[in-house]
């Protein structure tokens, strides 16, 4: 006798058939199965004990041009237009992430004031403290066209963070004033 059935029945028991298979699997080997689940929790405790918690203050300024027409000393071709394409946030973002700007806004908190940062200059003699800073400082434009700078600091403290993103804000504008 020919047993004649359909593609999709003798699918269904092949799948029927490896599912079968995988659950003797485990049930033959569950101490396995138990014993690595248990070490991966264990070594993923571990290195979430480990890893020092990094905090996050984020702030976004609107940067807008005021005045008239910067002055263009690069190029003095009268035939070209008026510089409205001229694109003045990079430049406004290398100021945000100047040293002198950094610096500014560590000596108006105080250094006792920013415990992590103190600890951090004081593991690595070789950098000052503005040079951490700025290494825990991100500058981004969320899209290519806007007139929005977001800024990020990143610290060991969430006070400390705040306060010191708080501070560059503050001599950025006074950089600019």
């Amino acid at each position: 006798m020919v047993d004649v059935r359909k593609s999709s029945e003798l699918l269904s028991d092949q799948s029927w058939t490896l599912l079968l298979q995988a659950i003797g699997t485990i049930r033959r080997g569950w101490r396995m199965v138990l014993a690595a689940v248990v070490l991966c929790m264990t070594l993923m405790g571990l290195y979430i004990l480990s890893v020092p918690r990094i905090y996050q203050a984020t702030t976004r300024l609107l940067i807008l041009q005021e005045g008239g027409r910067p002055l263009n000393v690069a190029n003095n071709d009268p035939s070209r237009l008026l510089e409205a394409d001229d694109d003045f946030i990079p430049t406004q973002t290398l100021i945000l992430s100047s040293p002198l700007v950094v610096q500014r806004a560590i000596e108006s908190v105080g250094l006792k004031r920013l415990p992590a940062l103190s600890a951090m200059a004081s593991n690595n003699p070789n950098e000052r403290s503005v040079d951490l800073a700025l290494n825990s400082l991100r500058i981004t434009r969320p899209d290519r066209l806007a007139k929005i700078l977001t800024v990020e600091y990143n610290s060991r403290s969430p006070e400390e963070a705040e306060r010191l993103l708080r501070a560059i804000t503050e001599s950025y504008h006074a950089t600019l004033a």
